[in-house]
């Protein structure tokens, strides 16, 4: 309790001496979005005081002083600096490492270039991003630093059509634009018929349905595929189909990405859409592995 007292008397005496610092030099005027400041963080004091009325009815609109109360108050308390709206447009961050809790090293650079969904929503701001990626970005699979995928660089495996899992990389990446982020995907599309078996009519719906479009997509016509019911980590290639079980059920996923945390995956009816670049953790996967479909 001491100590908690002393360090805000020591914030608070701190705040003060840039409060005097900003009104003796007369305060700056507010912006219109956001701009670098001195340190190289983002600010925009119009903004900031739009949406805080509490902090411009005491400090006023300077953008000096706003600023100061920010670093050392705001933040702490989960106000933003600037519109995520208007983040978008900011610039790149700077390369820093944010550290999680496992020891886990977070690179907002990679993040913002790996997830632009996240950008368009929150902006370049690596303390957003920060968070982003631990209230949600964790979850859903997405990678914390390119170290985490470094690995992902496909092997050269040759299937018998002569395709390697680095140009079967490439032919699942070149379909984001055909099926993009967030695009409808349930059982209202319909079913697919998988070319991927000889002498039976192969039909799936779902997640089913969109795993052996891009499957086929990948690999042609050509009715080679088998099942694998070995799990073992080694068997897993690119665009191989992943059956597994969840809390919520059973799903199928096509493999975009080998590394040594899991698979990262393409993917629908996720949410009744399509989703790319979730990371499945092996320890998931080996919880709930019920067969692969291969063409290698």
């Amino acid at each position: 309790m001491k100590k908690s007292i002393l360090g805000r008397a020591v914030k608070y005496f701190a705040f003060v001496i840039a409060l005097f610092v900003c009104v003796m030099a007369g305060g700056l005027k507010v912006n219109a979005a956001p701009r670098t400041m001195p340190d190289g963080g983002l600010f925009d004091a119009e903004y900031y005081a739009a949406q805080n009325p509490d902090v411009k009815s005491v400090f006023g609109t300077g953008e000096a002083i706003l600023y100061q109360h920010y670093l050392l108050f705001g933040k702490n308390e989960g106000r933003l600096p600037y519109s995520p709206s208007a983040a978008a447009t900011a610039a790149p961050v700077a390369n820093s490492a944010y550290t999680l809790p496992d020891g886990t090293e977070f690179d907002p650079v990679f993040y913002a270039a790996a997830y632009p969904d996240v950008v368009a929503t929150f902006g370049n701001n690596p303390d957003l991003l920060f968070m982003h990626y631990q209230i949600c970005g964790m979850a859903e699979g997405r990678l914390p630093r390119a170290a985490a995928s470094a690995s992902a660089a496909p092997a050269q495996v040759v299937s018998p059509q002569g395709i390697t899992e680095a140009e079967a990389y490439q032919r699942i990446a070149s379909l984001q634009t055909v099926y993009p982020e967030g695009m409808r995907w349930d059982y209202s599309v319909g079913s697919y018929l998988y070319k991927g078996f000889s002498n039976i009519y192969y039909y799936g719906y779902e997640c089913a349905g969109y795993a052996f479009l891009v499957n086929d997509y990948v690999f042609g016509d050509t009715p080679n595929a088998r099942y694998i019911y070995d799990g073992s980590h080694s068997n897993f290639h690119v665009g191989d189909i992943l059956r597994y079980t969840h809390r919520y059920g059973e799903h199928s996923v096509v493999v975009w990405q080998v590394t040594p945390e899991g698979v990262i995956c393409t993917e629908g009816n996720y949410n009744s859409s399509v989703h790319w670049g979730r990371l499945l953790r092996w320890s998931e996967i080996d919880a709930g592995f019920q067969y692969l479909i291969t063409r290698y």
